[in-house]
């Protein structure tokens, strides 16, 4: 935060890095809104999050495709994915990237291997990130803006009631979301042919 207009590149690149080293990132994400609230954070995030989309491709496809491919063998949901991405290359892509349950930074070395063209792989990563990015950061940034305007100490058993009612609430909204979106992805993949 102290590196001004620095900070969010350099935020950036590291969210990228691990990123590209299938590291979770989630708290990552949360942390951004914290720190860079959620204009310079959510550019942070999605920054981040493209150039780890763009390492596990290009090392997919370019670097170890022969690995990966290998790697992949006696993997089912990699098969499935491979096969349902070479029907509907694009579609495919947003929706596993909207899926909480698929590993975003492990779908991109699979995709890599795939027959997805590079161009269409990063707008279908970029729209099917979105949504859960976003969200992420304006959680963190919220929660810190929430926690700066208000004082819990001094809260009355009503306002505990009404703010942890509304966490929960949203917590069980999200969960809701990805449930119905992991579902939709499983049984897309599940009516992929063998690849």
């Amino acid at each position: 935060e102290s590196l001004g207009a620095f900070g969010p590149l350099l935020f950036a690149l590291i969210y990228g890095a691990l990123g590209a080293l299938a590291a979770p990132t989630g708290l990552i994400e949360v942390l951004a809104g914290v720190i860079f609230g959620f204009t310079a954070g959510a550019a942070a995030v999605v920054g981040g999050a493209s150039l780890a989309a763009v390492a596990g491709f290009a090392c997919g496809r370019w670097v170890a495709r022969d690995w990966v491919n290998r790697r992949l063998a006696n993997n089912r949901r990699a098969e499935q994915i491979q096969a349902a991405v070479a029907e509907r290359g694009v579609w495919i892509t947003a929706l596993i990237r909207l899926s909480p349950a698929v590993p975003f930074n492990l779908t991109s070395f699979v995709l890599g291997a795939s027959r997805i063209r590079f161009a269409p792989f990063l707008v279908a990563s970029l729209l099917g990130m979105l949504p859960i990015k976003l969200l992420l950061v304006w959680l963190g940034a919220s929660g810190q803006q929430w926690l700066q305007n208000s004082h819990p100490g001094e809260w009355t058993t009503r306002q505990w009631a009404f703010y942890s009612g509304g966490a929960l609430v949203t917590v069980i909204v999200v969960l809701l979301i990805g449930w119905i979106i992991a579902r939709s992805t499983r049984q897309i993949l599940q009516r992929a042919p063998d690849g």
